[in-house]
């Protein structure tokens, strides 16, 4: 991985969740879930209000930093997750499968202790989660591919990296299968095999992932989608650290005006992209651009965490 970057966050929320294992378990009825409404979004039941509430406010206390609130959210939700259940149709005393918020909420605390190096707890969370998801959904559903891109994400932060891209290859297949060789996942999950990749010292290797996940991207998501910006950003750090300073400063410059109009001007995607590209700048001498560009990122972070500090 190149200049510190780290791998893409995955979520999945509530919806997605439930109509997978629907579609997975047929006619099977589950407590927590229920069809799509007019507006597009899934009503929940009262027994999955409370989860529901949870896991947005876990998600919201880690988009602001707080990890602390962060888990006692998410470990709140999975209490909850734990007392539902996947029930059959005619007969509500009838438990069939753990409902599918519990694999998600296990996810989700698997990211976080991964983000905080509490790699342990991280493990067993995410291995029960894999272990939930392939029974319920099968080996080759898509959540079973974000659960594995987890653990890879895990593996790779404690320098397990063969581990890593065997996992990485196993959802890409997954992806592929599933959801055809053009989707925005497939982008994904190759910037995260150049990442390996580049770990590895494969430049060859690392620079034809990220090429290949960002042509899919563009072409699916659009030229302009904070997505394609993860792939020009992970490829100019591979330029950048190949002395090929002109191809990667340009591919600042563009990630940096997608980030700036998508996100905002003050969003910390800014700030890491500024960083990234002042880093570039100091390697060839351009020390005054890199000084303001740094400044820069400081005063959005700075303003970033004030924010956090008053919500």
């Amino acid at each position: 991985m190149l200049s510190g970057q780290r791998p893409a966050i995955h979520r999945l929320g509530l919806a997605v969740a439930c109509l997978t294992i629907l579609a997975a378990a047929g006619s099977l009825a589950t407590v927590g879930c229920a069809p799509r409404g007019p507006s597009g979004r899934t009503p929940v039941p009262p027994q999955a209000s409370l989860w529901q509430v949870y896991t947005e406010a876990g998600e919201d206390a880690w988009l602001r930093g707080n990890y602390e609130e962060a888990e006692r959210q998410y470990l709140a939700a999975l209490q909850e997750a734990e007392q539902l259940k996947v029930v059959a149709p005619n007969s509500p005393t009838e438990t069939l499968a753990d409902d599918p918020g519990l694999a998600t909420s296990l996810n989700n605390l698997g990211r976080l202790y991964t983000d905080m190096e509490r790699y342990s707890e991280a493990q067993s969370h995410l291995d029960r989660a894999l272990a939930i998801t392939e029974t319920a959904l099968g080996p080759d559903h898509p959540y079973v591919a974000v659960t594995l891109k987890n653990l890879a994400t895990l593996h790779q932060a404690t320098g397990r990296t063969a581990e890593a891209e065997s996992l990485l290859l196993r959802a890409l297949g997954i992806d592929e299968r599933i959801l055809g060789a053009t989707d925005p996942q497939v982008g994904d999950d190759l910037n995260r095999l150049g990442e390996i990749a580049a770990a590895q010292q494969r430049w060859g290797d690392a620079e034809a992932f990220f090429r290949h996940g960002l042509g899919i991207r563009e072409t699916a998501q659009g030229p302009d989608h904070p997505d394609v910006a993860i792939s020009l950003t992970s490829l100019a750090d591979l330029l950048a650290e190949r002395d090929k300073p002109a191809e990667a400063e340009a591919l600042y410059v563009r990630a940096l005006a997608i980030r700036e109009s998508a996100l905002g001007s003050d969003h910390p995607s800014v700030a890491e992209t500024l960083e990234r590209y002042a880093a570039l700048l100091r390697k060839i001498g351009r020390v005054g651009q890199a000084k303001q560009l740094e400044d820069g990122a400081k005063m959005i972070r700075e303003r970033f965490q004030q924010g956090a500090a008053r919500s």
